[in-house]
């Protein structure tokens, strides 16, 4: 199979995610979820080794230094994005909308000051390779005299931050700052201190399309274009549609490790607008029937359950309508794909979900396959779930027909 470039990962992020103002924008494109969480199955071994789940704050006394100031208080629903100490090609991003969050456009000028976005992040002890990784920025370009005409495109900025801490806890002492959470000033990144940038523009079909941009894209994988400055690329007028966070590697494998939490963002020194990175949420799924066929009749069942416990979540916050089955795509979940279950149940703890298996099969084809299920959680940072596993699709017609001929 063909390897999946980074741009085209980060393309296809940006085009599920991008929340659209409806002063600037065709309205086809208006009513984008305000967050969206995407894995990639880079190794292309058919499975996603990386994880994300929400946890209580990872630091425990031990990893604290006198006069911390996480001694004195607690992290709710810390994003965990994690390989279980495995390791893989496999990558996880996710995309806040900030178009939706504030009043009027955020401009890059009224971001660029220290701290104006931010977040932090804390690295686990099997951590391999940079942390945090990959912060990217969705900015939507305007000519410099303003107005409410001048769009010119949108665009997918990113750049690996590496604060180069071993995260071995035998090297860590209090004087090398390693085990406390650390932070994070995009702002910073934007006026063009640190390592340079790359991008890659997003157009409003791409956006529209969801993750199939990622097909599109990857002949962007060459490119190598570095800029310094968000400010000098795009003009000071340039709008911040979305910041988000990437970790992993498509290059080499690695075991990934690394927690964030407390997004923030704030226009010239107003008060912080409080933001939490999305999630997609491992679910296991076993079918009932495990195999279907393609005339339609019945009903295919699936049992879920989450994988573990997740902090802030629970089965009965999953949006009945959202849930879908669609085949197995190295990029997931893929927005408005799949067909949509007909009815939703917590039961035991877990998930029953109901899918007509006639449009099961036509979303499926036939022989056997590795299904996805997917839905969304009622919560702000807007997590999903995402499960997979084995179905069998049958046509009786060509069973009927070899039959005949013995």
């Amino acid at each position: 199979m063909r390897e999946i470039s980074r741009r085209t990962f980060l393309k296809a992020s940006a085009a599920t995610t991008v929340g659209v103002s409806t002063l600037t924008v065709p309205a086809a494109a208006r009513g984008r979820p305000k967050a969206q969480s995407v894995l990639g199955d880079f190794d292309m071994d058919g499975q996603f080794t990386v994880e994300n789940h929400r946890v209580a704050d990872p630091a425990t006394d031990d990893d604290l230094c006198d006069g911390d100031p996480r001694a004195e208080t607690e992290r709710e629903n810390v994003l965990h994005v994690t390989s279980n100490g495995r390791s893989t090609r496999d990558y996880s991003a996710g995309l806040v909308n900030l178009e939706d969050r504030f009043d009027e456009p955020l401009t890059l000028n009224e971001v660029s000051a220290d701290e104006s976005v931010a977040f932090n992040y804390f690295q686990g002890p099997h951590n391999e390779n940079a942390a945090p990784d990959e912060v990217f920025l969705i900015v939507r370009k305007r000519h410099a005299s303003g107005g409410g005409d001048d769009d010119t495109g949108l665009f997918a900025a990113f750049k690996t931050i590496d604060d180069g801490v071993d995260p071995d806890p035998r090297t860590v002492s209090c004087e090398d700052d390693n085990k406390r959470w650390r932070g994070v000033d995009v702002s910073a990144q934007i006026t063009g201190r640190g390592r340079s940038w790359s991008d890659v523009q997003v157009s409003e079909d791409d956006i529209r399309s969801g993750q199939m941009a990622a097909e599109t894209a990857r002949t962007l994988g060459s490119q190598r274009d570095r800029f310094e400055s968000l400010l000098d690329r795009y003009g000071e007028g340039s709008e911040l549609v979305a910041v988000g966070y990437g970790r992993g590697s498509i290059r080499q494998e690695i075991a990934l490790d690394v927690y964030y939490d407390n997004l923030v963002v704030r226009r010239n020194g107003d008060d912080p607008v409080e933001l939490d990175f999305p999630a997609t949420i491992p679910m296991d799924v076993e079918f009932r029937p495990p195999q279907i066929n393609t005339a339609g009749r019945g009903t295919l069942n699936a049992s879920l359950s989450l994988r573990q416990e997740e902090v802030g979540l629970d089965p009965n916050d999953v949006i009945a309508d959202s849930v879908k089955l669609m085949p197995y795509t190295s990029v997931a979940p893929v927005a408005g794909r799949g067909a949509t279950a007909r009815s939703v149940n917590v039961t035991g703890g877990g998930l029953r979900a109901k899918f007509r298996a006639d449009r099961a099969a036509d979303v499926l084809g036939t022989g056997e396959q590795e299904v996805l299920i997917w839905g969304r959680f009622d919560n702000e940072p807007r997590d999903v779930f995402l499960a997979q596993g084995s179905l069998t699709v049958r046509d009786p017609s060509r069973f009927d027909r070899r039959s005949s001929r013995e």
